[in-house]
C-alpha cells in the first residue's frame, strides 16, 4: 500500500493515540472511504466506538504499520 503519497510522519501523533476515519485520510492523503475499504479488507485494525466521532478508530501506530509495509504484488493464475 504504500506509495510516496503515503509517507506520513512517525511523529505526527502519539503511536497509542487513536484517530477518526477522517484524521487518518487527512494523514494518509487519501479519502476517507479509502480508509473504510482497507478496514472492511481487514488491512487496517480499528475498533468501532458508536456515538464516539464516528464509528471507527484507529491507533496511529497501526496506520504507520499499514502505509510503510511493502506491497507485494499478487502472482496472476
Amino acid at each position: 500500500m504504500a506509495t510516496e503519497a503515503h509517507v506520513i510522519d512517525p511523529n505526527q501523533y502519539q503511536s497509542d493515540e487513536e484517530l477518526t476515519t477522517t484524521e487518518c485520510a487527512a494523514a494518509a492523503k487519501v479519502d476517507r472511504r479509502t480508509i473504510v475499504a482497507w478496514i472492511h479488507r481487514g488491512e487496517l485494525v480499528a475498533t468501532r466506538r458508536p456515538g464516539a466521532r464516528g464509528p471507527y478508530r484507529i491507533r496511529w501506530q497501526n496506520l504507520y504499520d499499514v502505509l510503510h509495509t511493502p506491497v507485494v504484488p499478487k502472482e496472476k493464475s
